[in-house]
């Protein structure tokens, strides 16, 4: 069974004895104040206007399936994001992580704000605006880092503690870091001792709940631990800029980034892909390479590390 990851940031109707249909009334149809993160099997998906519907059987707590019915929007409104009738198959694992919103797309906002607002002075009030709330909400003072994802599940008001390198890009990765000063040294530092190995970054703190150490199996086992602790060597870069920036990216910084950061990378060039850097790796000794060996994203964030970061 291939296994596909999608995020459904749609309404969910559980199938309990009627079947929810377009334009009926949203508070009759819907559980309108829930929000719920299925995991289950693709049973049918009606891919058709103006809504389309994904039906994935889900086990609950005792083992019983479920039937839940999942809103989309129509076909046109789909393809524009890339969607197709191909997207999904019958026989698919769903899963529907980190609802709410995360840290790495706020930062990615901001940014795109950012740039709109040095081209149109109209959009400085908003960035503005949107910076202070990124400050207000995501900084988790127990921690000295950020929230993973805040309104989890669309609840107002929460916030998720899992430690992730997904807030590296408030400090570094794109053009404005959205942290300066302690705070953005409290994250760097963070990131270093929790989630720092040999072939770049973990993607969820070793000692969390539901960290994987080896991603292998078959398709359903790696896709669960792809996200789950699994190492992806990629993120090194914009980890880098940050560690970088908050040392003023000195001559002495780039000198002890450079010992303290290449050697792993530049051996891992003489193995599995050679001349090129894996996608992933275990989360844990000896840190077996997975996944694609000539990862373009990977290769290409190290040589911006050699050539442009040092």
């Amino acid at each position: 069974m291939r296994r596909l990851l999608v995020v459904l940031l749609v309404a969910t109707a559980a199938l309990v004895g009627s079947r929810a249909y377009a334009h009926h009334s949203f508070a009759a149809t819907y559980r309108e104040k829930d929000s719920v993160t299925i995991e289950g099997d693709l049973v049918q998906l009606d891919f058709r206007n103006p809504h389309s519907f994904v039906h994935v059987d889900v086990k609950d707590k005792d083992g019983t399936k479920v039937r839940y019915a999942v809103e989309w929007g129509g076909v046109g409104q789909l393809g524009q994001q890339g969607v197709t009738r191909e997207t999904l198959k019958v026989g698919d694992h769903v899963i529907t992580p980190r609802i709410g919103k995360p840290v790495e797309i706020e930062a990615l906002w901001l940014n795109a704000i950012w740039i709109a607002s040095r081209i149109d002075r109209r959009w400085a009030v908003t960035f503005e605006k949107g910076r202070a709330e990124f400050d207000r909400r995501f900084w988790n003072s127990r921690l000295g880092c950020l929230f993973d994802v805040v309104d989890v599940d669309h609840k107002p008001g929460t916030a998720d503690e899992s430690l992730r390198p997904n807030q590296i890009f408030a400090v570094g990765g794109l053009p404005l870091a959205l942290l300066d000063g302690q705070r953005a040294r409290r994250v760097v530092d963070v990131v270093e001792s929790r989630l720092l190995a040999p072939l770049g970054l973990h993607t969820l703190a070793p000692g969390s709940p539901n960290y994987a150490s080896h991603c292998t199996g078959g398709p359903e086992q790696r896709d669960a631990a792809y996200h789950q602790g699994t190492i992806w060597p990629w993120v090194m870069g914009p980890f880098v800029e940050a560690w970088l920036r908050v040392r003023g990216s000195t001559a002495e910084a780039k000198r002890e980034a450079a010992k303290k950061f290449l050697p792993s990378f530049e051996e891992h060039l003489q193995t599995a892909g050679l001349g090129h850097i894996s996608e992933i790796a275990d989360a844990e000794s000896p840190f077996t390479p997975r996944g694609c060996p000539f990862q373009a994203w990977s290769l290409g964030e190290f040589l911006r590390i050699k050539t442009v970061l040092l």
